[in-house]
């Protein structure tokens, strides 16, 4: 009985692979006309907005979303920019105002979002920060979303995205090695109380 258990122990060692896990990494931006730089002369102060970014690490994918409200007319063109720190700006690394994002504008009002897009790499070197990988631009705090209208073409709202929180997820073959492995437990254990 020994050597079977012993069987068991190896083949539930065998079975569970070592797995890596994703990390979902989220960054938020609040969006706002006094964010803007250099600071708007006039600015719209009913402007607003959110926005949310999903980083896979594993898959080095993300999904972006994002709501504005009280725009001062139909958007002209929505980014986002880096490498740069809230008191800078800089070139665009993404135009989410173009496929592979979806979205609503009508008039004051901008829904937007994307799913499963695929990182571009490397961010250029600029405002004295280095070069860098997407990913470490966003952790850094140096990447930035800005909404334009016909009335603010430098950008009406900006907001810097700002690590928020980590969470682990389970790939499923980890949840495939648990449960065989529960599943030998639990027939060990039946065959313990049969014999």
């Amino acid at each position: 009985m020994k050597s079977f258990i012993s069987g068991l122990g190896l083949l539930a060692v065998t079975v569970s692979p070592l797995a890596a896990h994703a990390e979902i990494l989220q960054f938020n931006a609040l969006l706002n006309s006094g964010n803007s730089v250099p600071a708007l002369t006039n600015p719209n102060p009913a402007a607003s907005g959110l926005s949310t970014l999903f980083y896979d690490t594993l898959t080095n994918t993300y999904d972006f979303t994002l709501s504005a409200f009280s725009l001062s007319g139909p958007v002209t063109g929505a980014h986002i920019h880096g490498p740069a720190t809230n008191m800078q700006s800089a070139d665009v690394l993404v135009n989410i105002n173009t496929t592979p994002f979806e979205k609503f504008n009508s008039g004051s009002t901008l829904l937007l979002g994307g799913n499963d897009i695929a990182t571009f790499g490397f961010v250029a070197s600029a405002n004295g920060h280095p070069g860098q990988s997407f990913l470490n631009a966003l952790n850094s705090g140096l990447t930035y979303v800005n909404i334009h209208t016909a009335m603010y073409p430098g950008g009406e709202v900006r907001g810097q995205l700002w690590p928020a929180a980590v969470a682990a997820v389970p790939e499923p073959q980890v949840w495939a090695s648990l449960l065989v492995g529960m599943g030998l437990v639990g027939w060990v254990t039946r065959r313990r109380l049969v014999v």
